[in-house]
């Protein structure tokens, strides 16, 4: 038998400045904790999202084997 936790993980979330001092606006109006908002909106961004409802990257990152562990490129052998 599992037994689930109230409470979730930690979770780090990276958001630029404007994001962040509206996310401090709406946790002040309601009086709220802003981890508490942030977690339910990225609760509700998951639950809606759906495979494949993301744009494709205008960069796709690509595995390079050329450059070694400190930054210097390989030499051909």
């Amino acid at each position: 038998m599992s037994v689930r936790s109230k409470f979730a993980l930690p979770t780090i979330a990276w958001i630029d400045l404007q994001d962040r001092e509206r996310l401090l606006e709406l946790a002040e109006v309601r009086e709220v904790a802003p981890e508490r908002i942030a977690g339910r909106l990225l609760s509700k961004a998951l639950r809606e999202y759906t495979p494949g409802s993301l744009p494709e990257p205008a960069v796709k990152a690509q595995k390079s084997d050329a450059v070694g562990s400190a930054g210097r490129a390989k030499k051909a052998r």
